[in-house]
């Protein structure tokens, strides 16, 4: 059975980059992280430390994409995603993480339908194994709801060393 953190706080207050920090080197975690590069996000992929396109800006829209405020995002990026969840559970790493959980996903889109299929799937894996999943601190108690999460470990970014 996972164990599922959710490292939380505000918009822009260093997340990702403690992320990055943390795990960008280390062999037992995967998932993917979205820190910026340049003016634009993109996925970075923890297991091989590869980058992928993920934000794309408005005069640039010749791919098929999801919108939330001002960010374009692109679908092949989410479909990235989807593929290192799936790789995990056929694989998995002592540590998986997700940056981000957002509105998107509340609304069901972006990460969904994939990401609920996920954590049902990681919640029936065999071994301890520790799922850190990022979420903005507004929407910590719609994403507890959400996913069914009744009494959840909930980080901030430095203490997040701490718990893995």
């Amino acid at each position: 059975m996972a164990e599922f953190l959710i490292l939380s706080g505000p918009i822009r207050s260093g997340k990702t980059s403690n992320l990055m920090s943390t795990f960008g080197n280390r062999q037992e975690v995967s998932g993917f992280l979205t820190p910026d590069l340049g003016e634009k996000r993109v996925i970075f992929d923890l297991k091989t430390s590869t980058y992928h396109n993920f934000e794309t800006i408005e005069n640039e829209l010749n791919q098929p994409f999801v919108s939330i405020g001002k960010f374009y995002f692109l679908n092949s990026g989410f479909e990235i995603c989807k593929q290192l969840m799936s790789d995990y559970l056929n694989c998995p790493t002592p540590v998986f993480v997700i940056d981000e959980v957002g509105k998107l996903e509340m609304n069901g889109m972006g990460h969904e339908p994939n990401l609920s299929e996920f954590l049902a799937s990681a919640n029936r894996l065999d071994q301890n194994y520790k799922i850190v999943i990022v979420v903005r601190d507004t929407l910590v108690l719609d994403f507890c709801i959400r996913y069914s999460f009744l009494n959840p470990i909930v980080v901030s970014a430095p203490d997040v060393l701490d718990i893995i």
